[in-house]
């Protein structure tokens, strides 16, 4: 082709090159390398966009597995949201009632765990460690717990033995005689705060001391011996092939609110506990029990009715305070089935010397000062101990306790420490007795317990506690 035709081909102004073949219009292939690269811009853009769109829905088909946490992301589960996860705890732990404080203390762990990491718990019970173990390894259930000791060796292949969250020295109690049998048939029955058998000879049981504690006031005849030097830890245990449940189970011990759930749940269900309980006390306690109540059965019921304070509390609240005499005096002056002072009473208008008031009226102050602390975000248990403390040492003082309280919302462990030192720093006058205000506390809470555990044990003289506290509820 000539130049001139060709010029003729090309757009006006345009650079003709020479080339082997010919000649070619320069701004014509620049223009198709330009539009070449708007294609490619253009294909990157709607890329993007669909990449934009396209991420977050996997993101959120991903969530649906796992109730939404701050776990990295190789901590999401492969589970389903409520996959059954099978527990094996001791048969002696599977079942609750005894407690007013709660569903249990291993109950109300794995349903902290389960309920963070949508697990659907289904319970197994089973007699000893080594049963549960056995379970494990053959993938019959997926975690055990609720067992004192160390994986013993040959399940170490298989077991992952998880972080110490409780520690105890045994104690050992005699197997012979009447203690034997009242064990075993204590046994018999399934309940939460039994003593976890951790080993035995043929004389001897090996005795968890917090849930023995618990259970001794249920049978004043059991012999103790010495505790032990050794130190025995609770622990939970999972197998090494659940990834997913490994996972969970790492972050859920290791994150700093569940070391603060168990400090609360360790000093509710275990912290009013005597380091030595009285022999005394006990029988005095099943003693009230069986006559007292009894006596004061419908004036109980009454002011259960018109405060909704349970009645057991209040019976409580009488035993530490006067053993059920009416006629009962302080050295400081307060008198009565219930120690009202004067200034108390005649702003109830009630006669303090008449039991029956007496209590009607203790009840409703004990009920107003729960009331008083509305508003303050306080777990219930905090608040009940806190009115408690104020029934023994007025409500001033407590507001002047709860000025130096550091934790929002304050809790009776930090308060527990508080009112001694308040009191021994001379924060709050010369008459205030902090260290009887614990003691008042923890006592009641003691009580309560050992008279809740009474009516709901299911023995022959159980049946009766039962029924007596249905009668004292019944509305």
């Amino acid at each position: 082709m000539q130049k001139n035709e060709q010029e003729k081909l090309c757009a006006p102004g345009v650079y003709i090159a020479p080339t082997r073949g010919g000649s070619v219009c320069l701004k014509k292939r620049r223009e198709s390398a330009s539009h070449l690269l708007k294609l490619t811009l253009s294909f990157l853009v709607q890329l993007a966009l669909l990449l934009a769109i396209f991420i977050p829905c996997v993101q959120g088909v991903l969530a649906l597995h796992k109730p939404l946490t701050s776990k990295p992301m190789r901590h999401i589960s492969v589970h389903p949201y409520g996959y059954a996860l099978r527990v094996a705890v001791p048969s002696s732990r599977t079942a609750s009632g005894l407690s007013p404080y709660g569903p249990g203390f291993e109950q109300e762990l794995l349903k902290e765990f389960c309920g963070v990491y949508g697990y659907n718990p289904a319970i197994t019970s089973v007699a000893s460690r080594d049963e549960a173990l056995d379970l494990l390894r053959e993938g019959k259930v997926n975690l055990v717990a609720g067992f004192g000791g160390e994986v013993p060796g040959r399940f170490e292949k298989h077991v992952v033995e998880g972080p110490a969250y409780a520690h105890f020295r045994p104690i050992m109690v005699e197997r012979a005689g009447t203690a034997q049998d009242v064990l075993e048939k204590f046994f018999s029955v399934a309940v939460d705060l039994s003593p976890q058998i951790l080993g035995s000879d043929s004389s001897k049981l090996l005795l968890d001391p917090a849930a023995y504690s618990l259970w001794l006031p249920l049978n004043t005849n059991m012999r103790t011996g010495s505790m032990l030097d050794r130190t025995v830890s609770y622990h939970w245990f999972w197998g090494r092939e659940d990834l997913v449940l490994d996972a969970d189970l790492e972050e859920f011990w290791t994150k700093e609110e569940t070391a603060s759930q168990l400090g609360e749940m360790t000093e509710r269900y275990y912290g009013f506990l005597p380091s030595k309980p009285q022999p005394a006390d006990l029988k005095a306690l099943s003693d009230a029990m069986n006559s007292s109540l009894v006596e004061y059965r419908d004036v109980l019921q009454r002011a259960s009715q018109e405060t909704g304070l349970d009645p057991l509390l209040i019976a409580a609240v009488i035993f530490q305070e006067s053993r059920f005499d009416p006629d009962a005096v302080s050295s400081t002056g307060v008198r009565g089935i219930m120690q009202l002072t004067q200034n108390t009473a005649d702003m109830l208008k009630v006669n303090r010397l008449n039991p029956e008031e007496c209590i009607m009226g203790g009840a409703r102050y004990l009920h107003s000062l729960w009331k008083d602390l509305e508003g303050m975000g306080l777990e219930p248990w905090d608040r009940w101990c806190m009115a408690l403390a104020a029934f023994n040492q007025g409500p001033g003082n407590l507001r002047r306790v709860l000025r130096h309280a550091d934790a929002d919302p304050p809790t009776w462990a930090e308060l527990k420490r508080l009112y001694p030192e308040v009191s021994r720093r001379g924060l709050a006058g010369s008459s205030f007795r902090g260290r009887e205000a614990v003691d008042f506390v923890e006592s009641v809470r003691y009580y309560y317990y050992v008279f809740s555990a009474l009516s709901g044990v299911v023995q022959s003289e159980g049946e009766n506690f039962a029924s007596l506290r249905a009668a004292l509820t019944r509305r």
